[in-house]
């Protein structure tokens, strides 16, 4: 787990453990610890001061700090949080240079949330993963849209939600591939090479953040900076599955756009859309935007409706509704499932027919 963490340079998770393993830890494992503090930006453990220190260091390894322009509610639980940088240490999805060829892939950053003292680990935040919506392009232009839900219990997203925009700074780290592309198998996992004939994502709530870095591949010049050959630029078919909550249906406004473009001669979009509609969560839960008044059902209807390849269902993800999907994709496919955990196990289930290489799961 250690290896891990440190590997994608989540220093928090990978110190886990250590004021109680150091006293009696000896050679390569104290190595380790004094590796990592200076990582973190505590070397030797300096300026760690007790259970509740809150002191952010000056420098933290493939992190740079962000400022927090502006947060954007879409629905009464979700918002995007746009951050912008001038640091030109943020480094970019698309390392190039001195030789070297861009290679087309997804990714994400980490986000460090300063909440202080904390179960997760010795240092003063927590590190939560988050895919942003907006384009590596942008990125390498210094800007970085994070689509963002607000949970009561969420350390995190608690933390999030206080912060004023302004001249707030935040550390991202730099970014991190998450798939290659155009197989759209897990970065790093030796099979890059496969070459899907269509794609279906099946994704849940803010798993459909996995849908606008997909997109963008088939307009490399314009949303990538950066050219590559037409072969990985996903010109094939590509269908979704989305199911969202009746009171946070997500991005609307821009499926509503990409599935008009998916009946378009070029086909850029979305070929075939389904969107399941479930009901809201049970019990009483406060919102953290309560007077937003889009990103529901009521905005979906009016949106979709009329748009010829959208289906809109009430009802949760079903075998019929998988199947359905399946029936229509060229072979190869690859499937991509994206969701919290709980709707990603129930996704995999339905999926029994397809080979594990088939199938990609991420994490929202």
């Amino acid at each position: 787990a250690r290896q891990h963490a440190t590997k994608e340079s989540k220093w928090n998770v990978a110190l886990r453990g250590w004021k109680e393993v150091a006293p009696y830890s000896k050679g390569r494992l104290n190595v380790e610890f004094a590796e990592l503090l200076a990582c973190a930006g505590f070397p030797n453990g300096q300026g760690l001061t007790g259970s509740g220190n809150k002191t952010m260091p000056r420098d933290i390894k493939n992190y740079t700090q962000w400022t927090l322009e502006s947060v954007t509610p879409i629905t009464k639980h979700s918002a995007v949080f746009r951050f912008v940088s001038k640091d030109r240490a943020r480094g970019t999805p698309h390392p190039r240079g001195g030789g070297m060829l861009p290679e087309p892939v997804t990714f994400h950053t980490t986000l460090l949330a300063e909440v202080g003292a904390n179960e997760e680990g010795p240092l003063p935040w927590i590190e939560r993963d988050y895919t942003p919506i907006s384009t590596a392009k942008e990125w390498e232009q210094g800007l970085c849209d994070i689509l963002i839900k607000i949970y009561d219990d969420g350390a995190a997203t608690s933390w999030l939600r206080r912060l004023v925009p302004g001249d707030v700074k935040v550390w991202l780290s730099k970014p991190v591939a998450t798939m290659h592309v155009p197989g759209l198998t897990p970065f790093g996992s030796g099979i890059a090479s496969f070459m899907p004939a269509s794609v279906l994502l099946i994704l849940g709530g803010t798993g459909v953040v996995a849908l606008p870095q997909l997109l963008v591949h088939r307009d490399p010049i314009n949303k990538l900076a950066m050219s590559t050959p037409r072969r990985k630029q996903l010109h094939v078919p590509i269908d979704l599955i989305l199911s969202c909550r009746e009171d946070d249906t997500l991005l609307l406004p821009h499926i509503t756009e990409w599935c008009r473009e998916g009946m378009a001669e070029d086909a850029r979009g979305i070929r075939s859309c389904t969107l399941l509609l479930t009901p809201p969560a049970s019990g009483s839960v406060a919102l953290p935007y309560p007077n937003v008044r889009v990103g529901d059902s009521a905005e979906a209807e009016a949106l979709l409706r009329e748009v010829e390849n959208v289906r809109i269902r009430r009802e949760r993800l079903s075998a019929e509704v998988v199947s359905d999907a399946l029936r229509r994709m060229p072979h190869p496919t690859r499937v991509i499932v994206s969701g919290p955990a709980t709707f990603n196990v129930a996704a995999r289930s339905l999926l029994d027919s397809l080979d594990e290489s088939q199938v990609t799961l991420l994490s929202a």
